[in-house]
């Protein structure tokens, strides 16, 4: 995955292909708080550097919460015990993080008499200053120091900017935004998938986003169940991950927007209890419903524009991904639509998308999104019962 390294320009990918040709830095920072891919840089960093049966003997875990600074010093600088290099980690490392300020630190101190604040501040940075000494003195040869941290890490700090200078800093922050999440997701799944020899259905990588949400470490980790469970079968279909996860509320969501897209007015009601009973929140029941009908609404005027010829209802996913969805995904580019669209939706929920619209006209869509616009100021600004307005606008788009 070419996640960019937020400070020496060089994505993951660059820096493993860097530690391949034999070119590994003295140093690597590793930090943010999107802790799967951090620990997953980590642990490839390692597994490149130290391969074979020297690993036992060379690699060492500190903890940079606690750990003398004396001691890590001291590992980093010592050579090998047998030839093939040496990795030092350093594990949430506390020298980055900005110091307190005057007030709080008196604040506290009125508190706690006891308080040592202003020492550990002192103390800190000269700990911080014998890490860059030992670092810009240069380690022996084949030593490399690994050091993580969260995102609470001051860039200012001269062991940050010692690193960036002699080392390698990689940045792993939450994505953020639907569609780079889902991109994030996809790509993950397709290495995960790839290295497995297995391949995972299009319904039943919607169903397992569904599950876990944009969780990376819960996404994986339903992987590896789902990996477990087919055994010697090369594929993941759907209904191994409805046996495997269970469901959930998100299914219940999916549920609700599939009986709207059906005109099934009763199992859309029998949802809507069964998720205010859940305790979901009927603001976020309301956003679900306004997605979905958003994206028919979209679908229907990209159908509307006369881009689609080659569409049928009729024709199945495979045909609609070799036929139609290059045409689609075409179009997207050029437009640069990025506003919730059809633009980074996955290829199966637009085929699905287009299968639906058929059932609604323009006129519907345009005045049911109208009403959901009608219902979320009511909601803010009334005492109209949620409940009741919900099962009415149900019923309104399922007639």
């Amino acid at each position: 995955m070419g996640f960019l390294a937020s400070d020496t320009g060089k994505s993951l990918d660059a820096v493993l292909g860097d530690i391949k040709k034999g070119r590994v830095a003295s140093c690597y920072l590793i930090y943010g708080d999107e802790e799967y891919l951090a620990k997953d840089a980590l642990d490839k960093i390692i597994n490149l550097v130290l391969a074979g049966e020297s690993r036992d003997l060379n690699l060492f875990h500190m903890d940079g919460q606690n750990e003398d600074v004396d001691r890590i010093c001291e590992s980093i600088l010592t050579p090998p015990l047998i030839p093939g290099g040496k990795v030092v980690v350093v594990k949430n490392l506390r020298f980055f993080r900005s110091k307190p300020s005057p007030s709080n630190l008196t604040g506290k101190v009125v508190e706690n008499s006891g308080d040592n604040s202003f020492e550990d501040v002192g103390q800190s940075r000269e700990d911080a200053k014998a890490l860059v000494d030992a670092l810009t003195g240069g380690l022996p040869e084949g030593n490399c120091l690994i050091l993580t941290a969260d995102s609470s890490i001051d860039k200012r700090k001269k062991l940050f900017k010692t690193i960036s200078d002699i080392g390698i800093v990689l940045g792993f922050s939450r994505v953020k935004g639907e569609k780079r999440q889902k991109n994030l997701l996809r790509d993950t799944a397709k290495e995960f998938l790839d290295e497995k020899g297995k391949k995972l259905t299009a319904e039943a990588f919607l169903a397992l986003e569904r599950k876990t949400g944009f969780n990376l470490r819960e996404f994986r980790g339903a992987l590896e169940k789902l990996i477990t469970y087919i055994g010697d079968r090369s594929l993941v279909e759907k209904e191994d991950v409805e046996d495997v996860i269970g469901r959930t509320k998100e299914d219940s969501i999916f549920d609700l927007t599939s009986a709207l897209t059906e005109k099934n007015a009763e199992k859309a009601l029998l949802t809507l209890k069964d998720l205010l009973d859940q305790g979901v929140h009927h603001l976020r029941i309301l956003t679900m419903i306004t997605r979905e009908i958003r994206l028919l609404l979209h679908t229907k005027i990209f159908m509307k524009s006369g881009r689609l010829v080659s569409f049928s209802p009729e024709m199945d996913y495979n045909r609609f991904q070799n036929i139609v969805y290059p045409d689609i995904r075409e179009w997207i580019s050029q437009t640069d639509k990025k506003d919730g669209g059809l633009a980074g939706q996955h290829p199966y929920v637009i085929y699905n998308a287009l299968k639906n619209s058929g059932r609604f006209s323009y006129e519907e869509l345009v005045e049911h999104f109208g009403a959901l616009v009608d219902a979320d100021l009511a909601f803010k600004t009334t005492g109209k019962n949620p409940r009741l307005l919900l099962e009415r606008l149900l019923i309104d788009i399922c007639m």
